[in-house]
């Protein structure tokens, strides 16, 4: 299925590059283009904040609630830079009016930084409770994106676009780091603080690793794909162009889970009052889904 995906992308694209050819007439310009792209997800704070690793998703706890972590998620602070490159073909129906395709190699992900603290005082004692978080996830797609073009202005030069894309998920890592303690003081004036793991009561996970058969990712995405541009001439053969697009996904990346969630009793004597079952997308939402804007600068030359 994977391979047939992967074909298909391909097909499309050549037979984009083969469309028409006795209509000599008509402009057709080939380009490579390359250039940076920021990339995040939409929706990406879990209804759970829990980061399970076991095979089956459970862990014992006391207290359900002390396996959640207190994460923010910012959609825009949290974009991963990443780099877009490819081959493109434009053929031009009208003056005006056009339709392209793109073959890309695309970076994809979410780069989450955040750290919380929080101090509790009381009469006999100050508390300080840190938390930092590192979520990094990388996705790289072959992507596919299909639109049309309008031209505007006196030359023609700039132009707006809107299609659809599909990608083919080539790779998935992820590099998961939390570092969480609680320092006490049990003098009122005291000022605790928590600046490394050699602080007790410290918890640290470090998760980094390559989901190699794409058990936990969607190998397939789809979504809109709005922009514009300009395609500058330059001589009679020759264009540079100069694109800035946004990519909005339509399926969720989760492949395994779907915030799957439950806490079951567990008999006196265990040393642990629950079991908990949750599964979600590596700590995120199993509903999440990518979000892409890429400005590329490439040069075309007329067929």
């Amino acid at each position: 299925m994977n391979k047939t995906l992967l074909t298909l992308l391909i097909f499309l694209f050549l037979h984009c590059l083969s469309y028409a050819q006795d209509e000599t007439k008509r402009l057709k310009i080939v380009s490579i283009h390359a250039g940076p792209a920021m990339s995040s997800f939409i929706n990406a704070e879990a209804p759970h904040k829990t980061f399970i690793f076991s095979e089956d998703y459970t862990i014992p706890a006391i207290n359900p609630e002390s396996l959640e972590h207190d994460y923010d998620v910012n959609m825009w602070r949290d974009a991963r830079l990443n780099l877009v490159a490819g081959i493109s073909f434009e053929y031009f129906i009208k003056e005006r009016l056009s339709v392209a395709a793109s073959l890309n190699y695309e970076g994809k992900g979410i780069h989450i930084e955040d750290t919380n603290t929080d101090v509790l005082t009381q009469d006999t004692y100050t508390q300080v409770h840190k938390s930092a978080y590192d979520i990094e996830i990388n996705n790289q797609y072959l992507t596919l994106p299909v639109f049309a073009r309008w031209y505007f202005g006196g030359s023609n030069l700039f132009y707006v676009q809107g299609g659809m894309y599909m990608g083919y998920l080539l790779k998935s890592e992820i590099d998961i780091n939390i570092l969480e303690g609680v320092a006490s003081n049990y003098y009122s004036d005291g000022s605790p603080t928590l600046t490394n793991a050699d602080e007790i009561n410290v918890m640290e996970m470090h998760v980094y690793g390559e989901d190699e058969d794409k058990d936990y990712t969607n190998n397939f995405d789809v979504g809109l794909n709005l922009g514009g541009g300009l395609n500058y001439p330059l001589g009679e053969h020759f264009y540079l162009n100069v694109d800035l697009s946004v990519c909005l996904g339509l399926i969720q990346l989760d492949k395994k889970n779907d915030n799957d969630y439950e806490v079951t009793p567990l008999p006196w004597g265990s040393g642990y009052t629950t079991m908990v079952r949750s599964a979600n997308y590596y700590g995120l939402n199993s509903k999440a889904k990518n979000i892409s804007g890429a400005l590329t600068v490439g040069i075309g030359v007329k067929l």
